[in-house]
């Protein structure tokens, strides 16, 4: 029997919510040699409010790095110039984990702007600002985009840009 994509990636919760949603790009991230990790855009083609990005990590990375990343990505965009990243930087380190090679960190922006974060199946946090949801997620989906390659591979075939 064929199961989807779909069906192997996502948090059980996610799925249920939002049962519609499809994977509309990937990409991945390395330095140097050194893969990162691969992310994929899941979209509700009836819900241009909802994105999904599913990141699995190939390395093994401490939870600060990844904020630290985070926030040094939000500061590129010129858009979030007066971003309230301390703020953003407290909420993530209340509940943001450390991730070991094979790990999948999900996050689901909602309706509502809210920014819920998943480890493998297991709902970690959430961030109910949608100003955070807009500039976290435009690490890889504004035009401004550090990435400008995953923000390209990932918008390729997204049913809402």
């Amino acid at each position: 029997m064929f199961v989807p994509v779909v069906a192997l990636a996502l948090p059980d919760a996610v799925k249920q919510a939002y049962p519609n949603l499809k994977q509309v790009g990937k990409s991945d991230y390395g330095v140097f040699v050194v893969d990162v990790y691969d992310i994929q855009l899941y979209q509700d083609k009836d819900l241009p409010e909802v994105d999904v990005l599913n990141i699995k990590y190939d390395i093994n990375l401490k939870a600060k790095r990844r904020i630290d990343s985070a926030i040094e990505d939000i500061q590129q965009q010129p858009s979030q110039k007066n971003a309230p990243v301390i703020k953003w930087r407290t909420q993530m380190e209340s509940f943001f984990p450390d991730v070991e090679d094979g790990d999948s960190i999900t996050i689901l922006r909602t309706e509502e702007g809210t920014s819920m974060f998943y480890h493998n199946d297991t709902l970690k946090g959430a961030i109910a600002d949608p100003e955070f949801s807009d500039a976290f997620f435009g690490i890889w989906l504004r035009e401004e985009s550090p990435h400008k390659k995953m923000h390209h591979q990932l918008l390729k075939n997204a049913f809402h840009k």
